[in-house]
């Protein structure tokens, strides 16, 4: 049986490391992006742009 409660502490109980776990690899993947665009030859900012889409 569906309870809010439960799903509510399964998904939100532990936000804070989830959070914090979600920063790390966004920062990680900066020095990556650029890294490999270097490698491809391209601009870095391009390497970037899939990493940070924009509307």
């Amino acid at each position: 049986m569906f309870s809010l409660t439960t799903y509510k502490n399964e998904w939100l109980g532990n936000i804070r490391p989830d959070l914090l776990s979600g920063l790390v690899v966004a920062l990680a993947l900066i020095p990556e992006a650029i890294a490999f665009s270097i490698i491809a030859g391209v601009d870095p900012r391009w390497g970037c742009m899939p990493a940070f889409p924009s509307r």
